[in-house]
């Protein structure tokens, strides 16, 4: 199989975006079956997307990703100025910090920054703080069983604990 290696995306945020107040939204699909083959001319679209919004249009992108690092190992990400790392309490996901930072350095993002999740205790934050002394930590958010539950019922965290929702990072 063959794909463009520069696709055309110039047209593509006006005609799959939703635009509120200034504010255009862009909703990628996602891997829907394993063994569903290459994701490569996915993934050459998508770097061409973003690097025609930030670099050609200098536009404000904020890319939410799923956990983990494929975004990375593929450069989806590579023209961003900057990535916030979402951490929960425990050695895997501050070694997956660890990880995001390295391959980010290899893509040329400089600006690296923590947001802590899901913090029950003292010890907790102290691991994540001890174990990523050089990142900069921008706010922490607790655990909450209200977005726990809300989650096990398959509704939007979104609003479950209104003492999360008022929280300033």
């Amino acid at each position: 199989m063959f794909f463009k290696l520069n696709p055309r995306v110039d047209d593509i945020p006006q005609k799959f975006g939703i635009e509120i107040d200034g504010v255009r939204l862009l909703v990628a699909g996602t891997v829907k079956a394993g063994g569903s083959g290459c994701y490569c001319p996915e993934n050459v679209l998508l770097k061409s997307l973003f690097r025609h919004l930030v670099v050609d249009r200098e536009e404000i992108v904020i890319l939410d990703m799923e956990a983990g690092i494929e975004h990375l190992s593929r450069g989806t990400c590579e023209n961003m100025d900057a990535l916030i790392i979402v951490v929960e309490p425990g050695l895997r996901s501050v070694q997956t910090a660890r990880t995001v930072r390295k391959m980010s350095l290899d893509l040329g993002i400089r600006d690296l920054f923590i947001v802590v999740n899901k913090v029950r205790t003292d010890e907790e934050e102290k691991l994540i703080e001890d174990n990523l002394d050089n990142f900069i930590i921008l706010g922490k958010l607790p655990y909450s069983d209200r977005v726990r539950e809300s989650d096990l019922k398959h509704f939007s965290p979104c609003g479950a604990d209104e003492e999360l929702t008022f929280i300033k990072l």
